[in-house]
């Protein structure tokens, strides 16, 4: 495992892996984000579990972004996406309650 701390080597940092397998994650997770969507679309009667999962996903996706916007040094992309992972976990709390 190979971490540089200069970006003199062609790499662009510390967190390189780490940023890859943040975007690997992001990738799946926006996947089955869609999935849940359409999912949604198609099941009538049974698609309230399916809102709080979609929040869920969605906030955890944003977690992501923002810890990699952190390590990007770039700090108001980072509070914003927390401040928007927060709220979409708190709409998935609200939601698993209404059901």
């Amino acid at each position: 495992m190979d971490f540089f701390t200069t970006s003199n080597t062609g790499a662009y940092g510390a967190y390189r892996r780490s940023k890859m397998v943040i975007d690997a994650l992001n990738i799946l997770l926006a996947v089955v984000i869609v999935v849940l969507f359409v999912a949604l679309i198609f099941l009538n009667d049974r698609r309230s579990f399916l809102f709080p999962l979609i929040f869920l996903a969605g906030g955890i996706d944003n977690a992501l972004a923002a810890a990699k916007n952190f390590m990007s040094y770039n700090r108001i992309g980072g509070i914003v996406l927390t401040v928007v992972a927060v709220l979409l976990w708190l709409l998935a709390f609200i939601c698993f309650r209404i059901r």
